[in-house]
């Protein structure tokens, strides 16, 4: 874990937002409906790796997250498991938000790590994971991963991330290879000048602390979690917070408020890192979507339509490898010219 200032440590719903919600500066816009790897561009943690134990999360409280149920449904078919892949050789495990067809929006800690090589080599983004983890899988799998794997293909930050591991600027960018988000719908994001203290938000993500359901220790699964809560203080570029609760894993997750007048689900920011005073959690801090950064998203999109718009291409692979099912059946080990057999095939599509 990253220690710095104090002691910050990196970690890499559908509960409604108020009724009453600040009008915001801008936002993007949304979709809900059904929803050759280049050299990282740009400008600009420590994070959970993959090993099969459980880190510790800051709880405030009891911990009220919540297991998502569906996550084929909006807006949580629209949120992913991350797994990058490091230039030491480690792999580690954040979360994300899609914001257009082939964006997803996260912590710039999970695309870039000093201390593991620098740009991550490419990243697998898993969008609606969930389920039991299949049984020697490699990668890890879970058992239901309805929309398959995207990969990345551009990476982006900033500086004052990938120069001075300033949390302030703990922002991500990942260009994937093919229109998931038209399957999955996305998100809006946008600036809101008048956040403050009080302001009730959704955060869902991935902590790895509840990847194990039995208490023994280790990951059995990879089931999405959510949960609401507000707001208690408000910086220029981060918000904090001490009832949002955030573990390893969760990295990147967004934070969402909910519109109900125009059934609107705004980013405002991405989960990053957990602060302690004298080993004592203090905050849970979440990097902002300010003017500046809402104008370098859009510009940083546009830019890839213009120069690295994905190819979409059908990708048949076998359901039951996938699924860990036996659907799949033939009626004979052996034929011959002239036999009549029965071939029984379930295929689960990828979007390549």
């Amino acid at each position: 874990m990253k220690t710095k200032q104090d002691t910050r440590h990196s970690f890499g719903s559908s509960t409604t937002g108020p009724e009453d919600v600040p009008e915001q500066d801008a936002i993007s816009s949304g979709f809900d409906g059904i929803g050759e790897l280049l050299p990282a561009s740009s400008m600009t943690g420590d994070i959970s790796n993959t090993s099969l134990e459980v880190s510790p999360a800051f709880v405030f409280g009891p911990d009220d997250r919540e297991r998502v149920g569906s996550t084929t449904s909006y807006p949580f078919s629209a949120v992913g498991r991350m797994v990058s892949y490091w230039p030491d050789g480690t792999s580690s495990t954040c979360s994300g938000a899609i914001i257009s067809p082939y964006h997803v929006l996260t912590a710039g800690h999970c695309v870039y790590s000093e201390e593991k090589g620098g740009w991550a080599d490419r990243i697998e983004v898993m969008l609606g994971s969930t389920g039991d983890i299949i049984s020697g899988s490699s990668p890890r799998r879970a058992d239901y991963e309805y929309y398959g794997e995207a990969n990345s293909v551009n990476l982006r930050s900033y500086s004052g991330w990938t120069e001075d591991e300033n949390f302030d600027y703990d922002m991500g960018l990942v260009t994937l290879d093919r229109n998931i988000g038209n399957y999955t719908s996305w998100f809006q994001y946008g600036y809101d000048n008048n956040l403050s203290s009080g302001t009730l938000v959704n955060v869902a993500g991935y902590p790895s602390d509840r990847f194990d359901s039995d208490g023994d220790n280790r990951w059995d699964n990879y089931d999405m979690v959510l949960q609401s809560g507000d707001i208690t203080s408000t910086q220029t570029l981060t918000l904090r917070s001490t009832e949002l609760d955030i573990g390893s894993g969760n990295s990147g997750g967004p934070l969402w408020i909910y519109r109900p007048s125009t059934e609107e689900r705004i980013i405002y920011g991405v989960v990053s890192n957990s602060t302690s005073l004298s080993d004592v959690p203090a905050y849970n801090e979440f990097t902002r979507i300010t003017s500046t950064r809402f104008s370098d998203l859009q510009n940083w999109i546009s830019e890839d339509d213009d120069i690295r718009p994905p190819t979409d291409r059908p990708d048949l692979v076998d359901y039951n490898d996938w699924f860990d099912t036996s659907f799949a059946s033939f009626s004979d080990s052996e034929v011959e010219v002239g036999d009549t057999l029965r071939l029984r095939s379930v295929s689960g599509r990828r979007f390549n």
